[in-house]
């Protein structure tokens, strides 16, 4: 089989059969040779995009099967929670990945769960602490901030009000 012009070999050449199934797939790379070369810009409407618009899972993709994801190769799918946490501690605590020792990674690791747990603040759940959505004070401490913040704002008006900027010389 001949490589393309462009350098990119296809995909089924990789594992190349041999026999009658590789005249079958050499019968077919012969006739739409097209299937193989980029687009030209006047194809892809501009000079930014190379990818062509997908035409089926026909075009010799073996990983193109419908329902595969169409993510990038190296884009986390089902496991994008577990990368997010794992980038936030080696942001928070990059000391972590310096520890050697199982028996003492094991203790950092129980103390900064208890800290993530009952000290941090999260967003996803509203900006109390996991330990307190666990025995329900979450929507209590919710509910006194929102209250809070409505009294903050009136008391800054109101001293503003009441307090005008003073002018310098």
């Amino acid at each position: 089989m001949t490589e393309p012009a462009d350098g990119h070999r296809p995909r089924a050449a990789v594992t190349a059969p041999t026999g009658k199934a590789a005249d079958r797939l050499t019968a077919a790379l012969q006739q739409s040779p097209r299937r193989w070369t980029r687009p030209t810009r006047s194809e892809t409407g501009s000079g930014r995009s190379r990818r062509r618009p997908c035409t089926g899972c026909s075009d010799g993709d073996p990983a193109a099967t419908p329902g595969s994801p169409t993510t990038a190769p190296a884009t986390p799918t089902d496991q994008a929670p577990i990368e997010s946490f794992f980038g936030h501690l080696r942001r928070d605590y990059p000391h972590l990945e310096r520890i050697d020792d199982p028996a003492v990674l094991d203790a950092e690791l129980t103390r900064v769960q208890l800290e993530c747990n009952t000290v941090r603040l999260h967003q996803a759940i509203g900006y109390v602490t996991p330990d307190d959505e666990h025995h329900g004070r979450g929507p209590a401490i919710r509910r006194d901030r929102t209250i809070g913040m409505k009294d903050a704002r009136r008391n800054r008006i109101d001293y503003n009000r009441n307090h005008p900027p003073e002018r310098g010389p």
